[in-house]
C-alpha cells in the first residue's frame, strides 16, 4: 500500500501547485495524523507556501467548533484535513455549518469511498483527496478495465480502493511463487526482488530492494455534486495523477 509519507507528499505537492499555498492543517493526534502533518508542513515549505496554523485533535473526539472561528479568521486558501473515518464526516459537517466550504478549498490525504458513501456526496462535494485506485480508471487503463469487468461479474458492483490492494497483493504473491517455483517465503521474496516490476490492475508498480516498498501511482479526485454522481459508486471526477516516484518516499538511509 501507499504509506502516509508518499500519500501526503503526493497530495500536498499537487495541492500547493493547484489549489493554493496558504494552508491551515487539522489532524488527528496519533501516528497517522502526526506523520501526515509533518509531511504536509515539509511539502508546503518546499513549494514556498505559508503555514497559517495547525490544529491537532484527539482521535475519535471530533469536536471542532471551538477551533473553526480561529481558522476562518486566518483565511487560508486551503484547509488540509487529516481526519480519518467517522471523524472526517463530523469535521466536514461542522466546517459546512460555518460556511467555510465557500471560503476555502478542502483537501485531504485520501478519499475513503465507504466513508464518503456514509457521509453523502452532498457533504463531500468539491472536496479533494488522493486514492490508490478508482474504478472509473477502466475508461483509460486497459488493466483496470479487465479488473473492473471481472470484479463486476463476480460481485455485481465495481471494486473499491482497499479491496484493490488485496487483489494486487494476492496476484503478486502468486507471481512470486511462480517465479521461485516454491512456496518458501524467503525464496518468494528473493524472486520478487530480482523481478521487481509488476502490473496487475492499474499500471506499472515496482519494489524497492532496500526496504521492499512498493511504488505506485496515486490519483487526485474531486467529489461530484449529487446531480453528477453516476449510479451508486460514481462519486468522483479524476482530475490529476501523481506518478510513482521514489522521491516521494524517504530514502532507506533516512529510514535507518
Amino acid at each position: 500500500a501507499l504509506n502516509p509519507t508518499i500519500t501526503c507528499r503526493a497530495l500536498g505537492g499537487w495541492t500547493a501547485q493547484n489549489l493554493g499555498k496558504k494552508w491551515w492543517i487539522v489532524y488527528a493526534d496519533y501516528a497517522w495524523g502526526k506523520q501526515c502533518n509533518n509531511v504536509f508542513i515539509e511539502t508546503l515549505r518546499k513549494h514556498g507556501g505559508t503555514l497559517l496554523g495547525t490544529t491537532p485533535y484527539p482521535l475519535g473526539n471530533a469536536e471542532f467548533v471551538a477551533h473553526l472561528p480561529k481558522i476562518q479568521a486566518a483565511r487560508p486558501e486551503v484547509l488540509v484535513s487529516a481526519t480519518p473515518g467517522a471523524d472526517n464526516i463530523a469535521f466536514l459537517k461542522q466546517v459546512v455549518s460555518f460556511g467555510m466550504k465557500k471560503e476555502m478549498r478542502i483537501a485531504q490525504p485520501l478519499h475513503w469511498m465507504p466513508t464518503l458513501k456514509e457521509g453523502g456526496s452532498d457533504l463531500y462535494t468539491d472536496v479533494y483527496g488522493g486514492i490508490n485506485f478508482y474504478w472509473e480508471l477502466e475508461d483509460t487503463i486497459p488493466q483496470a478495465r479487465r479488473y473492473v469487468a471481472a470484479y463486476r461479474k463476480r460481485f455485481n458492483a465495481p471494486p473499491l480502493d482497499y479491496c484493490s490492494y488485496g487483489y494486487s497483493g494476492i496476484l503478486e504473491l502468486a507471481r512470486g511463487i511462480e517465479l521461485a517455483k516454491s512456496t518458501d517465503s524467503m525464496a518468494v521474496a528473493n524472486a520478487l526482488r530480482k523481478n521487481p516490476v509488476y502490473d496487475h490492475y492499474k499500471g506499472k508498480q515496482w519494489w524497492r530492494a532496500c526496504d521492499n516498498k512498493s511504488f505506485q501511482d496515486l490519483w487526485i479526485l474531486k467529489v461530484r455534486t449529487p446531480a453528477q454522481v453516476k449510479g451508486e459508486w460514481g462519486l468522483f471526477d479524476v482530475i490529476g495523477k501523481v506518478a510513482a516516484n521514489e522521491e516521494l518516499e524517504r530514502t532507506c538511509a533516512e529510514k535507518g
